[in-house]
C-alpha cells in the first residue's frame, strides 16, 4: 500500500542512519514529489502523460490556429480595405480624369470653333474689301463717265447755241404763258408768250437743227439720269458693304 503524499513516512530514507520509528523521528518530515507514488513504469502513467502532452499540443495548435485564423481575417478585412479605398482611389482619379479630359476637349473645341470662326470673319472681311475696292473703282469709272459726258452735252450745246436758246427760250416762254400759277403776273405771262413765239419763229427756220438737237439733248437728259441712278445706286451699295466690314473686323480693346 502506497503512502500518502502529505503523511511522513515511517521508514528510513535514503541516506539516513538507523530504522525504525526511531530513525523517523529523528529526521524531519519530508515532502514526497507527487510522482513518486506513481509507478514510472506504469501503462497508465505513460498513457496519461501523452495524453495531456498531446492535449496541451492540441491546445496550444489550437490557439496558434485560432490566432492564425484571426490574423488571416485581420490581413484579409485589412487587405479588402485596402483594395476598396485603392478602388475609391482609382475612381476618383478616373472621374478627374474624365472630368480634366472632358474640360480639355471642350477648351480645344471651343478653340478650333473660334479659329474657324475667325477664319470665316477673315476670309469674309477679304470677300467684303475686295467688293468693296471693286464697287469704288466702279464709282469712280460711272463718276468719270458721267463728268465727261457732261463735258460732251456742254461742247454740242455750245455748238448749237441758238438753236438750244430757241429751245429753252420756247420751253420757258410757253411754260410762263400758259401757267395757272397766281405768283405769276400777266406781264410775266405775256413776256413769255412773246419770248416763246419768237423761239417758234427761229426754230421754223432752222427746223432740221432745232429738230437734231432737241433730239440730242432728250438722249443727253436720259443718260445724265441714268448715270445719276448709278451713282446714287453705287454709294448706296458702298455705304452698306462698309457697314459690313466695320462689323466683321474685331473691335479694339
Amino acid at each position: 500500500m502506497y503512502q500518502n503524499i502529505d503523511q511522513p513516512t515511517g521508514y528510513d530514507l535514503p541516506g539516513h542512519a538507523g530504522s525504525g520509528p526511531a530513525a523517523f523521528r529523528s529526521v524531519p518530515p519530508t515532502r514526497i514529489s507527487s510522482a513518486a507514488w506513481i509507478p514510472a513504469e506504469s501503462p497508465t502513467v505513460r498513457l496519461a502523460i501523452g495524453l495531456a502532452i498531446a492535449l496541451a499540443i492540441m491546445s496550444v495548435s489550437v490557439v496558434a490556429l485560432g490566432l492564425r485564423q484571426h490574423s488571416l481575417e485581420v490581413a484579409i478585412t485589412r487587405q479588402k480595405a485596402d483594395a476598396d479605398a485603392a478602388a475609391r482611389q482609382k475612381a476618383d482619379d478616373d472621374r478627374r480624369a474624365a472630368v480634366a479630359q472632358a474640360e480639355e476637349a471642350a477648351r480645344q473645341e471651343k478653340e478650333r470653333a473660334e479659329r474657324e470662326a475667325q477664319r470665316e470673319r477673315e476670309s469674309q472681311l477679304s470677300e467684303m474689301e475686295s467688293r468693296m475696292t471693286s464697287l469704288q473703282t466702279s464709282l469712280d469709272t460711272v463718276t468719270a463717265e458721267s463728268a465727261d459726258y457732261d463735258t460732251k452735252v456742254v461742247a454740242f450745246m455750245s455748238r448749237h447755241q441758238e438753236a438750244c436758246i430757241a429751245l429753252f427760250a420756247g420751253a420757258a416762254g410757253g411754260s410762263a404763258a400758259f401757267s395757272n400759277d397766281p405768283k405769276i403776273t400777266d406781264e410775266q405771262k405775256a413776256l413769255g408768250g412773246i419770248t416763246a413765239a419768237a423761239a417758234l419763229l427761229w426754230a421754223l427756220d432752222h427746223q432740221e437743227e432745232v429738230s437734231n438737237v432737241s433730239s440730242e439733248l432728250s438722249k443727253a437728259a436720259a443718260q445724265r439720269a441714268n448715270y445719276a441712278e448709278r451713282i446714287t445706286d453705287l454709294k448706296g451699295t458702298i455705304t452698306d458693304v462698309q457697314a459690313q466690314i466695320d462689323a466683321l473686323k474685331p473691335v479694339p480693346h
